[in-house]
């Protein structure tokens, strides 16, 4: 039985300087400044100086005020973040982890369980051609379940940083289903990548599919309204 497209929201957006080409001014640095949002995202580390909250924390509250994300989260959801490209060690700093915490926090979820794990390197696709990026069965090689949860979770939201393609989202969303078949399972990345001809600005609240196929699978966003704007 071939398993639904997965429902994800994302509410930054990024474009890696790699693909800037022919931008006029007020785009780059409009993207210049979504770099410098991904780096202190990636850090766990505040945007502004003044700011005593981290871009985490801040993800989080907006999330909470974006009038397109009512529908979205779900505060009786289990939240499971998504490891990184490599095993976790536990002094290392685990930002989907951070960005569940905080979801946690602001009543997005019920619960944080890491029962998911990473047992091999696989490649970042951010840091990948094309052709050599990480496949959802390279993925599925590496990532595994834990824990098995006593209490079977009516509705899972994973949680991750940034999704590129959505290969690693897909993958994790596989192992969970397969462990919870009658879940509902969401996936949030805080953070979207994405070209220069689509990108509006860096806080760009976005909900949409990302559609399960081999070797690869393919995110598609939902037509957006309006939406609540924060301050950045």
């Amino acid at each position: 039985m071939p398993l639904p497209d997965i429902r994800f929201a994302s509410l930054l957006s990024y474009v890696p300087r790699r693909r800037w080409r022919n931008i006029d001014t007020e785009k780059h640095n409009r993207m210049a400044q979504s770099v410098e949002y991904m780096v202190a995202l990636k850090n766990n580390h505040a945007r502004f100086d003044e700011s005593s909250y981290t871009i985490p924390q801040m993800v989080a509250y907006w999330c909470t005020i974006v009038s397109h994300f009512d529908r979205f989260f779900d505060k009786s959801a289990m939240l499971v973040p998504i490891p990184s490209h490599h095993p976790t060690k536990p002094e290392s700093l685990w930002v989907p982890k951070v960005i569940a915490d905080s979801l946690k926090q602001n009543r997005l979820g019920c619960n944080v369980v890491t029962c998911l794990e990473r047992t091999g390197l696989v490649q970042q696709s951010s840091k990948s051609t094309s052709q050599d990026r990480p496949t959802v069965k390279t993925h599925y090689s590496t990532l595994k379940i834990k824990d098995r949860i006593d209490m079977v979770p009516q509705d899972i939201l994973l949680v991750d940083d940034v999704i590129t393609r959505g290969t690693t989202i897909a993958t994790a969303y596989i192992r969970m289903a397969e462990a919870y078949p009658n879940a509902r399972i969401k996936a949030f990345a805080a953070m979207n990548t994405t070209f220069p001809d689509r990108f509006k600005d860096v806080i760009d609240p976005r909900t949409g599919t990302i559609v399960l196929g081999e070797p690869y699978p393919q995110k598609k966003f939902d037509n957006q309204g309006n939406h609540t704007r924060t301050s950045h």
